[in-house]
């Protein structure tokens, strides 16, 4: 999903705005925050759901370990989920460079697309891990949670990565957080206003009228400006 079009400021995020606004727990915004946040990395490539999920299950199951394990099998729990994540990434990443080293890239090698938000995802399940490892943190119970963290979109637009111990307390404390009375037609105004301001207008509005404008003939050219 691309954040400089309109059918993000006005189409996809203000539905998880308005859905996290109605609920009354926090079990049920984190779900909201879930589904949105999931639909938000398959509207690229629904497969790579998937690969988010199953890296978040293995930092899950890790952590889980880390925690009932002692001495030198937490580090060993450590290294086996920085080891995963870690060629999962490189996989992504860096194959077509490597085969390209030794020799000609596979034609599957070529074709593989890199996932929305790896990096971005990758490192934040590693900071978990190191977390629950240095103390700093317990280990989640719910898998919901670890996915819940690792795919928050807010976080992923904005930047940079949120360690799990700055941001436990405030997605799972168990309390609903406190939903402030919105002004929708504020929020639309002052919404597009930042949205000219951050993303080029051009790129925005100006450049899609001037493709189509530039498909007509003269004649089409002189009806619409009549019109």
């Amino acid at each position: 999903m691309v954040f400089s079009r309109l059918i993000f400021l006005y189409g996809f995020f203000s539905l998880p705005l308005l859905g996290y606004s109605l609920c009354r727990t926090q079990r049920a915004q984190n779900t909201v925050l879930l589904v949105f946040s999931l639909i938000f990395y398959a509207w690229g490539e629904p497969k790579y759901v998937l690969l988010l999920m199953f890296m978040a299950l293995t930092s899950w199951f890790c952590a889980l370990r880390v925690e009932a394990a002692e001495g030198k099998h937490r580090r060993l729990w450590v290294a086996a989920a920085a080891a995963i994540d870690i060629a999962l990434i490189g996989w992504f990443k860096y194959a077509g460079l490597v085969c390209g080293i030794f020799g000609d890239v596979p034609a599957f090698v070529k074709n593989i697309a890199l996932p929305i938000g790896i990096s971005f995802y990758t490192f934040q399940l590693l900071t978990y891990v190191v977390d629950v490892y240095r103390g700093e943190a317990q280990a989640q119970k719910s898998y919901a949670n670890v996915l819940l963290y690792a795919a928050l979109f807010h976080q992923c637009i904005a930047g940079p990565i949120v360690r799990y111990k700055t941001i436990d307390q405030e997605l799972f404390s168990g309390q609903p957080r406190h939903v402030y009375a919105i002004d929708y037609r504020k929020y639309w105004r002052y919404g597009m206003a930042e949205f000219v301001d951050k993303y080029d207008i051009d790129d925005v509005i100006v450049a899609p009228y001037l493709i189509a404008t530039q498909a007509m003939d003269g004649n089409d050219m002189f009806r619409s400006q009549m019109h």
